[in-house]
């Protein structure tokens, strides 16, 4: 059963509350969209809901660790201690839905000297999800390694950047890492905060050497902040706080003993966070705000929210497949903005499907179906409009036997270039002129799966939109 306690002072950026101090309380936390990715108390990778309901083991070779969701393919990044001897590390990817995994960096075999002793860590994905990012961990004093690997495999590359010992991670909107080095020769007993360009360049420096030790940084999904964990060496009471990267200034989260050694993840849209404490490794859902509800949602250590992005525009969230779809075709033009969370409905061929509804179109999840067909899109322009009489071919336009009808001028150059029939389907009508919903005529064009207006007042590409059939079609619901 889960477990409901309440915190009172995130406004008071001074307040350090112990997690012992956490009572049972009536549910007021606000289940996030989307699944998290942990290790077990059994040392296995799980994947559950939000909530810590549908559990389940994702079989691995090895023993899993720093698991990371892919902002596009619904997979799961992490690195692998491979149980044979001699112990050796490798970086995977896995499907959780099929349960189907690809290694991207081969077994590399740990030295038995502990000055050339390594392994792999720390994993994190670049924004557009075309790359992964690893710690090659060195032993005593040699240097660790900031590694790259592209998503589909191939020779890791070193980012030329190492420290003697450091965390790090990557903004989900510009890719920028967030480094946490510790100063083992520049002043033991301290770190630093860094920030810097995934090429290395423009450092910056934002907390420098000094009475604190950082660790475990983490960007919230706005890229605004840095979270770490703070220990101030006269006062061991270890803090998770927020970092403003431009200022250095901090916001207080989280206090306690049970702070040093966790791990935590926040959810797609930043209103909640999940932290695993290093004393019990209680997973805990935390709501943030003036008051810091929360709810126990399992046991395991370094949780991963599924990637995803909030679009405060309509206050709905995006993830897993969905979101790499609307990012590989078109984006806010060609799909528009979401107006629903994913949900499951019956749809016109009378089966169940996972679905999420944006202004533009309706996608819909198809598992049988092997990527990129995974995702498609309802036929919203054959709903709203039925298909008109074929007609014969016209000298200089693209003609579709399919549905007997042509394509021509800048429709048929929209229609090419930004998705063609994945996207839109086939022409269903000619060109002709229709007064819209805004009350003005224009020319128009129906497909499958949209309609073209033409906007002459607008210049290219804006002289070409889409009609918002998905806001229609939802509300008609």
């Amino acid at each position: 059963m889960a477990r409901f306690v309440g915190i009172v002072g995130l406004v008071a950026l001074t307040l350090v509350l112990p997690l012992s101090s956490l009572t049972p309380l009536s549910s007021a936390v606000s289940i996030p969209v989307g699944r998290i990715a942990y290790i077990g108390t059994d040392d296995q990778l799980h994947v559950m809901n939000a909530d810590g309901s549908g559990d389940m083991i994702i079989p691995t070779r090895g023993k899993p660790s720093s698991p990371r969701w892919s902002p596009r393919t619904g997979e799961i990044a992490f690195a692998e201690e491979l149980s044979t001897a001699p112990a050796s590390y490798q970086v995977s990817v896995v499907n959780p839905a099929a349960s189907s995994t690809r290694v991207l960096v081969i077994p590399e075999i740990a030295r038995t000297n502990p000055d050339q002793y390594f392994a792999l860590s720390h994993v994190r994905w670049t924004p557009d999800g075309s790359a992964v990012l690893y710690r090659k961990n060195g032993g005593n004093r040699v240097l660790q390694s900031l590694m790259r690997v592209d998503a589909a495999g191939g020779t890791p590359q070193s980012l030329n950047y190492a420290c003697t010992t450091c965390g790090f991670d990557i903004s989900p909107t510009d890719g920028r890492v967030a480094m946490v080095e510790n100063g083992l020769d520049q002043q033991a007993g301290s770190s630093r905060l860094l920030v810097f360009d995934l090429d290395g360049g423009n450092v910056r420096v934002v907390l420098p050497y000094g009475n604190s030790f950082y660790s475990s940084p983490s960007w919230t999904p706005d890229g605004r902040f840095v979270a770490v964990v703070q220990s101030v060496t006269t006062a061991q009471t270890p803090r998770l706080v927020l970092i403003d990267p431009g200022t250095g200034t901090e916001r207080f989260l989280l206090g306690g003993p049970s702070v040093g050694g966790s791990g935590y993840t926040f959810s797609p849209d930043g209103k909640t966070f999940v932290f695993s404490d290093g004393a019990n490794k209680r997973l805990t859902l935390y709501n943030i705000g003036d008051r810091l509800d929360a709810q126990e949602i399992g046991a395991g250590t370094m949780p991963s929210f599924e990637a995803g992005r909030f679009f405060a525009q309509t206050g709905f969230t995006v993830i897993g497949r969905f979101l790499g779809y609307w990012q590989a075709n078109g984006g806010l033009p060609i799909n528009g903005y979401p107006i629903s969370d994913a949900f499951t409905e019956r749809l016109e061929d009378g089966r169940e499907y996972t679905v999420q509804y944006f202004e533009r179109v309706r996608m819909e999840y198809h598992p049988a179906n092997p990527p990129p067909n995974d995702v498609l899109l309802g036929q919203f322009g054959r709903r709203i409009r039925p298909a008109d009489p074929p007609v014969p071919p016209l000298t200089g336009a693209a003609h579709f036997p399919e549905t007997g009808h042509n394509v021509e001028g800048r429709f048929l150059e929209y229609w090419q270039t930004n998705g063609s029939l994945r996207q839109f389907g086939f022409p269903i009508s000619e060109v002709f002129t229709e007064r819209l919903e805004d009350g003005n005529a224009y020319r128009v064009q129906y497909f499958e799966r949209a309609r073209f207006e033409y906007h002459p007042e607008g210049a290219p590409p804006n002289d070409v939109l889409l009609g918002q059939f998905g806001r229609r079609v939802y509300n008609e619901r």
